[in-house]
């Protein structure tokens, strides 16, 4: 009995000691698959920004070539100026009401829209965002104080532009350069 017992320490000391191996030997090829998985890790993240900057670039390509292909199509520079300055409002103004200035934000999905409409749809009980559906709070919306300060500065510098380019180009007629300048003070305060 004791020499059985005995033999089974034995195979149980083995067998425990043939664990450990192949524990440190897994242990090891976890380490090693750490280290791959860390490295393609920062190959993808290497890649993904690569991949983000050409975007980027693209997207800067393209709205050059389309402000081409606008001059080309308009051909006065003055227009290809005045349909900026329309798409910059564009990007301003409320999409849902198309009216007002963007100057409120839902802090669940981050999309902004005018206060107006967002305390419209909050007190008439369509407590959805307009653009995803991401359903909103009494405390999920709040106004942004300092946009209709930018948006003047925003405003002052699409002026100022025109109107520099409007001397640059009408610096033989004064006149036509007086008439777009109150052409784009109009616009601008619509």
């Amino acid at each position: 009995m004791i020499e059985a017992l005995r033999k089974q320490v034995t195979e149980q000391s083995l067998n425990t000691t043939d664990l450990g191996t192949r524990s440190e030997k897994m242990a090891a090829q976890l380490r090693d698959i750490q280290e791959v998985v860390a490295s393609k890790t920062l190959q993808l993240e290497v890649v993904d920004q690569r991949k983000r900057r050409l975007e980027e670039e693209n997207s800067t390509l393209r709205k050059r070539l389309e402000r081409a292909k606008k001059s080309e199509k308009l051909g006065s520079t003055d227009a290809v100026l005045m349909e900026e300055i329309r798409e910059l409002k564009d990007v301003l103004t409320c999409p849902s009401c198309k009216v007002n200035r963007k100057d409120a934000i839902l802090t669940k999905c981050f999309h902004v829209f005018c206060m107006k409409c967002l305390k419209a749809r909050y007190d008439t009980r369509q407590r959805k965002c307009p653009k995803c559906n991401a359903g909103f709070g009494a405390n999920d919306f709040h106004r942004l104080a300092a946009l209709p300060h930018h948006l003047r500065y925003v405003s002052a510098f699409v002026y100022y532009s025109v109107v520099l380019f409007s001397q640059l180009i009408c610096a033989s007629s004064r006149s036509n350069a007086f008439i777009l300048k109150l052409g784009c003070i109009s616009f601008l305060r619509d």
